[in-house]
């Protein structure tokens, strides 16, 4: 109704109402030239099973309420009306297979957690179990597992920096923690998501050195009286507080990298005006023994290399700032499985493993020792002596106290994950290249298919940002072209998605990461 009344009150214009004038009004265009809406998306049923969406009203990556069931027959045969395809419809050949316990066994992702929802659903399929069964695994139980992984590791590398630097990280790490709060923003938020309140390893390794400068007086008065000591010098008998070790180590190395960049830039200056050459300054001459020396085993060159190469401090703190930050994001309001890459999910299974092995082991001990007729019972320990507490290195996190770093509940089955599909340098089962021939990639689409089959197995796909299960695949020939698509999601974990072969190969092609991977059933103690 604005619309026309401003129409009737505009005047009338010169140019006819099929082009715009050049100085375009407000009125244009008119209400019977307006654009018409744009038509709702009709999915292509050669490629999208459903149309549900994978984002909440937040744009968190998620599942929705939509019911979890698929009409298989219509997911594999979709295209032709839920029948199979004949000649009359251009197919010559068809051939499909799907896992009816997958499908089962699937389980939402109420956030970004799509490695451990994937891994939960395959363990929930090769136990048999349906997703709504009381022993089924949900994402945040095996969340709990992987969680559990990123938080030994991160310590083992706080320990590890701890014994180069010769001093203990903690007072580092909490006045990092106290700058991130003062400075409004949060760890376990990422940056890419939120600039105001989030943190990266670049924006927290700042922080260090911030934090560093802040008592860099301090800290050098501190260290030449250390080294005045050390030499038997008189120094002043009244002793000032000092910064905390760490903070006079890492003043130190800020120190020689500052001196090591001041040469640089000395020599990169006098190289300028004496000959073109600054290209070698930028290089070692670590390369040049290559020429000389007769060659060495690869393993035992990479030995002496990593033996010669100084102490890269810095980026070991930023990983450990990073993994750190990692282990926080697990623990946001809507977690997230981003810090994890393909080792992570291989990690979690293990370690799902490790502790159901843990339990038993524990559990047959306490059978023991309620066995008062055994006369091999163990004898039960004091009640007075108390086991000491566990050192944790990431109380400067504030994460909940209630956090899990262990499955809660004792897995139905037991899986042993690998990778089966990938490019690289790395072994696997079925390797791809760029170069490959028609026949070949034929080949690993019969390799692939094989490994679906098992029954003791269940496919993992690490796409574009996402992991998801693989839970159908089908084939067919057309006019002599070949069709090969196997069924997985894009985004969130239901069946929503048939991904080409062919497709799937130039992604896992695109970058190292990329890899189908298998979920095989083991024993406990295998």
């Amino acid at each position: 109704e604005d619309a026309v009344r401003a129409a009737a009150a505009a005047p009338a214009p010169s140019l006819p109402a099929a082009a715009p004038p050049e100085a375009t009004p407000d009125w244009w265009p008119p209400v019977d030239h307006a654009a018409p809406a744009p038509a709702p998306a009709v999915p292509d049923p050669f490629t999208t099973v459903c149309m549900q969406p994978a984002f909440d009203a937040d744009g968190v990556e998620c599942d929705t309420a939509a019911c979890e069931d698929l009409d298989i027959t219509a997911t594999l045969l979709g295209p032709w009306n839920g029948r199979l395809p004949t000649k009359e419809d251009g197919v010559h050949q068809f051939g499909c297979s799907y896992d009816g316990a997958l499908l089962d066994a699937w389980v939402k992702q109420p956030s970004p957690c799509c490695a451990a929802a994937a891994v939960a659903g395959a363990i929930n399929g090769l136990s048999g179990l349906h997703r709504h069964d009381d022993n089924a695994l949900g994402p945040l139980d095996v969340l709990a597992a992987m969680r559990g992984v990123l938080r030994d590791l991160v310590e083992s590398k706080i320990a590890s920096f701890e014994r180069k630097l010769g001093a203990d990280l903690a007072p580092v790490l909490d006045a990092v923690a106290s700058r991130v709060s003062s400075d409004g923003r949060k760890f376990g938020i990422s940056l890419k998501k939120d600039k105001e309140t989030g943190v990266d390893g670049k924006y927290l390794l700042a922080c260090v050195r911030l934090e560093v400068e802040a008592r860099a007086e301090a800290c050098r008065r501190a260290v030449q009286r250390q080294r005045a000591l050390e030499l038997g010098e008189e120094v002043s008998e009244e002793e000032e507080e000092a910064p905390a070790l760490a903070f006079c180590r890492l003043w130190e190395l800020y120190e020689e990298l500052n001196e090591k960049k001041r040469k640089l830039a000395e020599e990169a200056g006098e190289d300028d005006e004496s000959s073109d050459e600054s290209d070698e300054d930028e290089e070692p001459d670590e390369d040049l023994p290559k020429k000389t020396k007769p060659a060495r085993p690869r393993q035992r060159i990479a030995a002496a290399r990593k033996a010669a190469k100084p102490w890269n401090w810095k980026n070991e703190l930023g990983e450990i700032l990073r993994k750190a930050d990692g282990v926080a994001k697990t623990c946001a309001s809507r977690p997230s499985t981003a810090p994890f890459g393909n080792w992570g999910l291989i990690k979690g299974a293990q370690r799902l493993r490790e502790d159901a092995r843990r339990a038993a082991r524990e559990a047959e001990v306490q059978a023991l020792i309620e066995d008062a007729d055994d006369a091999t019972a163990p004898v039960s320990s004091n009640e007075d002596e108390r086991q000491l507490p566990t050192r944790t290195s990431l109380g400067f996190l504030g994460l909940p106290q209630d956090t899990l770093f262990g499955c809660p509940k004792a897995p139905p089955t037991h899986v042993v994950i690998s990778l089966l599909a990938g490019g690289g340098r790395a072994k696997i089962p079925i390797p791809l290249k760029r170069d490959d021939s028609d026949e070949v990639i034929e080949r690993q689409w019969g390799k692939l298919s094989a490994a679906f089959n098992r029954p003791d197995a269940s496919l993992i796909f690490h796409l574009k940002n996402h992991y998801a299960l693989i839970y159908a695949l089908r084939e067919w020939t057309s006019d002599g072209k070949r069709v090969r698509q196997l069924l997985c999601a894009r985004k969130g974990q239901r069946p929503s998605a048939w991904v080409d072969w062919l497709e799937a190969r130039e992604t896992i092609l695109g970058w190292a990461g990329y890899k189908l991977m298998v979920a095989e059933r083991c024993s406990l103690f295998s």
